[in-house]
């Protein structure tokens, strides 16, 4: 479900905006800022479960939904505080996410194809590494 309602949102902001250069740059671009927050708060709590009840090291799986619930409380990332929580947050979880993907035995393709496309793409380099992430690690829980 997780996958789905960050899918969707991703999607109908693509078709409208076009690719932003992070999934945190649809903060900007969207009339109702507060329903970026929700997604992401969403995404994390349906996520939380599943993800450490699958394998091991439930640590990693933890702190990635943690640090995503601190992306969703502070997404105006250009503003000189809250981008220090902000990034911060983004880089426990991912970090914390391939982690967890590494240690628990999963291959890494999708990430592989992502950093491919980040390396195409320079503009977008972050948005690729984020949806990589995110498939792999969705791709890892089904």
């Amino acid at each position: 479900m997780a996958a789905v309602l960050l899918s969707c949102y991703l999607a109908v902001y693509v078709f409208h905006h076009g690719l932003p250069e992070s999934i945190s740059e649809t903060y900007y671009h969207i009339g109702k800022r507060w329903v970026f927050s929700l997604v992401l708060a969403l995404v994390a709590m349906l996520l939380v479960v599943p993800w450490i009840e699958r394998g091991y090291y439930e640590c990693c799986a933890f702190l990635s939904c943690a640090a995503v619930l601190f992306v969703s409380a502070s997404p105006q990332f250009r503003d000189e505080w809250v981008s220090k929580i902000h990034y911060g947050a983004a880089a426990l979880m991912g970090i914390c996410s391939v982690l967890w993907l590494v240690l628990n035995g999963h291959h890494l393709l999708l990430l592989a194809l992502s950093m491919l496309a980040a390396a195409i793409d320079h503009k977008r380099w972050v948005w690729w590494l984020e949806v990589g992430i995110f498939t792999s690690v969705v791709n890892a829980l089904v």
